[in-house]
């Protein structure tokens, strides 16, 4: 099994309590569409910015439901 598929396996079930934590208060979509349209515009330090602050968001509804 590659390492791209350990990761997803093992981060999994965060995503899916981050998903259900997070449902009503985030629009995952709108934060994975800024960030596309970042890279793809050559905005990488805003790309890097907007990854960072997902990422935070996501950890922050992790250890709620902690």
């Amino acid at each position: 099994m590659c390492f791209s598929s350990q990761l997803y396996d093992q981060t999994y079930r965060f995503r899916q309590l981050a998903a259900q934590a997070a449902y009503k208060r985030r629009n995952e979509l709108d934060e994975h569409r800024a960030i596309f349209d970042a890279v793809m515009s050559g905005r990488l330090d805003d790309a890097r910015t907007l990854l960072a602050e997902h990422y935070r968001r996501a950890a922050r509804v992790v250890e709620l439901k902690s």
